[in-house]
């Protein structure tokens, strides 16, 4: 499918928008639009959310107790490609965090993103019951620990096994470990970077109208697209995670 033909479908589904009646005292009416993913009005409810998330996932953390997990997939350019590596990232990123939570895991946020072809990746926030041992490695935090590390790769590669026959390659898993509460934040914002307020599309879409898109404007297309056509959430928190509405 052509990308003008996803953006005029996003359109399509973000113009068909429920308008709230509000019935004042002297008997005027007004109409508000309803939120819906994609528009002003959802962007706006959860961001507060994310404050919730945010608050609920770090807060008392200790020191390295914070992991930061990237997921990468064969990225795929066709339009079927893309559909079955969404739905394959989807359906394994369950039981893979079921598995972490036997290992360790108390809490999490897991995010999915599109990259500009429209293939995805998936982020893991993780808060865990323990310090992790860490080495440095040009400023950065990664987890010293082989045989967690190890687990946590084979574990990955399990779950992905059983929904996809795509081969992974050496560098599908990322593991860094956030040092103190501050680096935590950081990863908490870049994990979330196309959620909250930044989860509306209405502008991205006038500036890929008018030839004058950003990098990540097609990113956030994409990623609503998929999300609304296969029924997939953005964003999973554990149970409790902060005062969680409903999923975003």
């Amino acid at each position: 499918m052509k990308a003008e033909k996803i953006v005029v479908q996003v359109e399509n589904y973000l113009n068909r928008v429920k308008m709230i009646q509000y019935v004042r005292k002297d008997g005027t009416i007004s109409e508000f639009p309803a939120a819906k993913r994609g528009n002003p009005i959802y962007a706006y409810r959860n961001k507060r959310k994310l404050l919730d998330y945010k608050k609920g996932l770090l807060e008392g953390a200790a020191d390295c107790s914070v992991m930061f997990i990237t997921l990468v997939i064969p990225g795929e350019t066709s339009w079927y490609g893309c559909r079955d590596a969404w739905r394959a990232i989807s359906g394994a990123l369950g039981p893979f965090i079921k598995n972490l939570r036997k290992m360790g895991l108390e809490k999490y946020i897991a995010t999915l993103e599109a990259t500009g072809e429209g293939c995805s990746h998936a982020h893991i926030l993780c808060r865990w019951d323990r310090r992790l041992q860490t080495n440095a490695r040009k400023d950065k935090r990664y987890l010293a620990e082989k045989s967690l590390s190890k687990s946590i790769r084979e574990r990955w590669g399990r779950a992905w096994a059983k929904v996809s026959e795509l081969k992974l390659n050496s560098h599908a898993v990322s593991i860094r470990v956030c040092p103190n509460s501050a680096e935590a934040g950081r990863a908490f914002c870049y994990a979330t970077k196309h959620l909250g307020i930044w989860s509306d599309i209405t502008e991205p879409l006038r500036r890929v109208r008018n030839n004058k898109a950003a990098p990540h404007d097609s990113a956030k297309i994409l990623a609503n697209y998929w999300a609304r056509r296969l029924c997939i959430r953005l964003c999973r928190t554990s149970r409790g995670l902060g005062k969680v509405e409903r999923f975003l």
